[in-house]
């Protein structure tokens, strides 16, 4: 019987072409029976060995139009640099840049990015939670070392930032671990620290009532990883959840192709995934919330109603407040919108714009939210 052309192109990629320069070869590589062609396998020399190489990490990218450096020429943000613990971050011509020999991928920059201007190759936090809720002790992971057992990975530990952490935390309600096992022996190994200290501030500032479970595991011995048993028909219903998981990622690759537009307001994925798991406290703790989390503005007297803070917030959190004729003046302030970047308050031309932490709440303050 002769040879399939796609047996054979599949056995010549993986063994490698000139192990099989005959046919006949091949064929001591396959056993015929019938219709089907059983693979066998073949004496192969240690220096034929061909292994699969290793999952490599994209380092982020700048969105140069969401970043705020090239929204106001004279923006002073230089978070991304300051928090980057390999200096690998600098601002050039008023331009931030990575510099890629220096990246270690840790994701970190992408975490504290106000305005969402740094971008990585990760999973929407919505598909993340879909991928943990469905299992009772939940583990996530880092894509870098595969070998560590995890139901969903990050490109690295450190691109989980406060939002992300409640928001999973909140939106899943089960035991959710970080595997930082190997976290010791990697060069991007630093950001354990910071999310320890990300997890104790978080559970400090947690409403009572709320469960929020997430442990930290840095040894073996500690992780308790499960596999998911499920039944055909499960199976067959995880199948147009993972087309559209990966439909979706496709289609966002393609529109990182497109310039986005300097005025476009985009709020960042992790301060909408805060306003997800925010929806689902009640009242109560929702407003404890608000007072941690949440950012509060307030506009003195002294506002002659430019409206450049308007234009130049990349979230659109300011807007004109509509009283009476269009062109009465004041702002309009949503804090579900505000990522805290401080532009409007740095490009304010008679500095009459104030934002702290720690927002009122929402019973008494529903018009300050822009409901």
């Amino acid at each position: 019987m002769p040879i399939d052309s796609a047996a054979y192109a599949v056995a010549a990629k993986w063994y490698g072409r000139e192990n099989l320069r005959s046919r006949g070869k091949l064929r001591d590589m396959f056993v015929h029976s019938g219709r089907k062609v059983c693979a066998r396998p073949a004496v192969k020399k240690p220096n034929t060995v061909h292994h699969l190489p290793p999952p490599t990490e994209a380092i982020p990218e700048i969105a140069a139009s969401r970043c705020l450096l090239s929204r106001w020429k004279d923006c002073s943000c230089d978070i991304c640099v300051t928090k980057c613990p390999w200096n690998a971050i600098e601002i050039q011509s008023q331009q931030a840049l990575i510099e890629r020999k220096r990246c270690v991928k840790c994701m970190h920059c992408i975490a504290v990015c106000p305005a969402g201007a740094i971008v990585g190759n990760e999973l929407p936090i919505e598909d993340l939670i879909q991928q943990l809720a469905c299992h009772q002790r939940p583990v996530i992971g880092c894509r870098q070392k595969p070998h560590n057992a995890a139901h969903a990975r990050v490109g690295c530990v450190g691109y989980l930032s406060q939002d992300i952490l409640f928001a999973l935390g909140v939106r899943i309600g089960k035991p959710l671990q970080i595997s930082a096992i190997s976290c010791a022996s990697c060069s991007a190994g630093a950001v354990v620290e910071g999310l320890k200290e990300s997890l104790s501030r978080l559970k400090s500032m947690m409403p009572a009532g709320v469960r929020f479970q997430i442990k930290l595991i840095e040894r073996d011995e500690e992780l308790h990883f499960e596999h998911r048993r499920i039944s055909r028909r499960d199976f067959f219903r995880q199948i147009p959840t993972d087309i559209r998981s990966k439909s979706r990622k496709v289609l966002d690759s393609l529109d990182d192709l497109n310039t986005p537009s300097y005025g476009a307001k985009v709020l960042p994925e992790h301060r909408a995934a805060l306003n997800k798991a925010l929806a689902v406290l009640d009242p109560l703790q929702g407003d404890m919330m608000l007072s941690r989390r949440y950012y509060d503005l307030k506009v003195a007297a002294s506002c002659n109603d430019c409206r450049l803070c308007v234009g130049l917030c990349p979230t659109g959190a300011l807007a004109q407040r509509k009283v009476g004729k269009p062109t009465d003046p004041g702002l309009r302030f949503n804090t579900l919108l505000c990522s805290g970047c401080g532009l409007c308050k740095e490009a304010c031309p008679k500095k009459a714009i104030t934002i702290q932490m720690g927002f009122p709440g929402i019973s008494s303050n529903r018009k300050n939210m822009g409901e």
